[in-house]
């Protein structure tokens, strides 16, 4: 009595042959044999759980005949045994416990690959990008380079594998900088079937950052009673203007937006700092702006003083 060409794998999705006709893997979630579709080996068939043979099937028969069943070669890696829908399960919680844990400035975010229209399975912290469940993958930060690996060609080995996409910077809809990196899962072909993503937002850390970084490494000032005179005197006084208009809003120039800055520069306009040679250079230069974009600031608030007058 020949051996059965067909091996099946048994498992929560539905039972699928892994060599066909030809000894080929298959790895699709689905049977497409010909001798499975034409429905001449179903009494090849093992059950779904623990591999147990059906009642009434070769297997079985061969038993009562006193013959070896010959087993399946062992998988080897994470996709031994693992469905593609029995890892989105897995991941699902995982999502819950690491939003819970690691900040709510922290997105977690779980892709199901083959649904690009609506691939957000499971998300935490999604306030971070602006996301909720069945979003689309393209509503994700801007600049996301974690999935061009998406696009590189992956030989399959016959279980689930993954890779990693390190730490990356990308921008969230209202233009905040994202520290984001990917875990990507392939199925057993080799073809991309799902990415687990972390997007955190370092805005809070960033501008905390600031603030100590100012008050542990403040510069002494000079003695209000020290005469200051001369180019470095006037130097200094031009610095101190500028210091004392940033320091009000508690955060490094980096971090504050067109409105704070112009807010900054009004408050250098009050005190004369443009009457000296230079200083919209040095302005620029402190709140990390272009000379222009300097002169525009100015232009605007006396276009804003002029509207106001009576």
């Amino acid at each position: 009595m020949s051996r059965p060409r067909h091996i099946f794998l048994c498992g929560p999705a539905p039972v699928r042959c892994r060599l066909d006709a030809r000894g080929r893997s298959r790895q699709d979630g689905r049977c497409a044999c010909a001798g499975h579709a034409s429905g001449r080996n179903d009494s090849m068939a093992t059950a779904k759980q623990g591999g147990v043979p059906q009642k009434g099937g070769a297997a079985a028969a061969k038993r009562k005949r006193g013959q070896s069943v010959p087993a399946p070669a062992p998988a080897q890696g994470l996709g031994a045994g693992v469905q593609v829908r029995d890892l989105f399960e897995l991941l699902k919680p995982v999502v819950a416990l690491l939003g819970g844990v690691i900040g709510e400035n922290i997105e977690v975010v779980l892709h199901d690959l083959s649904a690009p229209g609506a691939s957000v399975l499971a998300i935490a912290n999604g306030h971070v990008s602006g996301r909720n469940l069945g979003d689309p993958i393209l509503s994700g930060p801007r600049e996301d380079v974690g999935f061009s690996e998406l696009y590189r060609d992956v030989a399959g080995t016959g279980a689930i594998s993954w890779a990693i996409v390190d730490e990356y910077q990308t921008t969230n809809a209202a233009g905040r900088q994202l520290r984001s990196a990917t875990l990507l899962f392939r199925d057993g072909a080799g073809l991309p079937m799902a990415a687990l993503c972390l997007n955190a937002d370092m805005t809070v850390f960033e501008m905390a950052h600031g603030w100590l970084e100012q008050m542990l490494h403040r510069k002494p000032r000079p003695p209000r009673s020290e005469a200051r005179t001369g180019e470095v005197g006037l130097e200094a006084m031009m610095q101190e203007i500028i210091d004392d208009a940033v320091k009000r809003f508690m955060k490094p120039p980096a971090l504050m937006n067109k409105e704070e800055k112009m807010y900054a520069v009004e408050a250098m306009m009050h005190r004369g700092l443009f009457l000296i040679r230079n200083s919209v250079e040095q302005v620029a230069a402190a709140l990390g702006v272009s000379r222009f974009t300097i002169y525009n600031y100015i232009e605007q608030i006396k276009q804003k003083k002029a509207a106001t007058r009576p």
